[in-house]
This record gives structure tokens, C-alpha cells and sequence, in this order.
């Protein structure tokens, strides 16, 4: 049972590692909440104003969306280690234990080859996509 609960930890981190090192982030809720501003805001302008409200709506609902979302995105990196709960973090590592042989995990994400890093990428991207409902987008 250690040896998996290990396996599990050194997954995650090496997940970690790599989501930190490409800068992934995940969106949290900021673009439902965003679009739904900049609808609202657009339908006001537009009853309000006919179709110069209607743009001025677009426009203003779309800086206070965007101002609204603003830090919306969270590091990867940090979601795993801290936000996922322990059934969450094992299904990750078994997603990941699909693509990662054995002998990588201890490894460091830097020493990885290109290929296994985007296998790796692509695996936590849809994770998050599939069990998180989270986009995953890669800022650096």
C-alpha cells in the first residue's frame, strides 16, 4: 500500500513540476460568469439605447466581464497539489501511470523528452477537462 500512496505522490509531482515549468493554468468559473456579464450588460444597452445601446452595451459588458475574470486563472500546478481531494489526486495518477513509465517518474521534469512532456500536458489537460470541468491553457 506505501509503495502505491508513493507512486501517487510522485506522479502528482512530477505533474506539478511540468504544469509549473510550462505555466499551465486553469480557468475557475470566470468564463460562464464573464459571458453571462457581457450578455446581461448587452441586453440592458441594447433595451435602453436600440441599437447604439446595443453596441455600447457589448462594449461596456465586455471590460466589466473581462474586469470581473480578472485572475480568474489558477496555476495547474497548485490545483494539484492543494485543491484536488485524495480521490481526485488518485485518478489523476492513474490517468498519468497510463503514459508515464515506471523508471520516469522519479525523474525531473526538465529531463524529460520532448514527446513524454507533451503526452504528460495533454493527459492533465484533459483531466482537468474531463472530471474538473476546467480549460486548460498554457501561458508561457
Amino acid at each position: 500500500m506505501t509503495a502505491w500512496r508513493d507512486s501517487v505522490a510522485d506522479v502528482l509531482a512530477l505533474a506539478a513540476e511540468l504544469s509549473e515549468q510550462e505555466d499551465l493554468r486553469a480557468a475557475v468559473l470566470g468564463s460562464v460568469k464573464g459571458g453571462l456579464i457581457a450578455g446581461v450588460v448587452t441586453a440592458c444597452g441594447g433595451l435602453l439605447g436600440g441599437p447604439l445601446g446595443l453596441a455600447l452595451g457589448g462594449a461596456v459588458g465586455g471590460v466589466v466581464a473581462a474586469a470581473a475574470s480578472h485572475k480568474k486563472f489558477k496555476s495547474v500546478a497548485s490545483i494539484i497539489m492543494n485543491d484536488l481531494s485524495s480521490a481526485q489526486k488518485k485518478k489523476l495518477a492513474a490517468t498519468l501511470m497510463k503514459v508515464i513509465p515506471c523508471q520516469v517518474v522519479l525523474m525531473s521534469a526538465s529531463q524529460l523528452p520532448p514527446e513524454m512532456k507533451q503526452q504528460i500536458i495533454d493527459a492533465v489537460k484533459q483531466f482537468f477537462g474531463t472530471h474538473l470541468n476546467m480549460r486548460v491553457q498554457q501561458c508561457g
